[in-house]
């Protein structure tokens, strides 16, 4: 599976380009984007939007997807959310 974040208008083209080669190799794709932007629908296999606001300010609102998709994976995983892996190692080891 391969989410791709097409928030950028600058970089839109690069990452369907990006995102479409890693489709022809098999991959799942997943976008996550605007309102407004529906041809990214034509090219992935599932996508999903975020209201439009300044390109600034857009990040903002691209994490609460990502982090949700994050939290129901791990936990259909069967992973404890609550307690990462490796976390304290990476936070005391500089």
């Amino acid at each position: 599976m391969v989410i791709g974040v097409l928030t950028q208008s600058e970089l839109y083209e690069k990452t369907i380009s990006n995102m479409l080669e890693c489709k022809s190799r098999g991959a799942y794709l997943m976008g996550l984007t605007t309102y407004g932007k529906y041809e990214t629908e034509d090219q992935v296999n599932f996508t999903v939007y975020v209201p439009k606001v300044d390109e600034h300010f857009v990040g903002s609102l691209a994490v609460i997807p990502l982090q949700l998709l994050g939290y129901y994976v791990s936990v259909a995983k069967g992973l404890d959310v609550d307690k990462p892996r490796n976390l304290a190692k990476s936070v005391t080891v500089e």
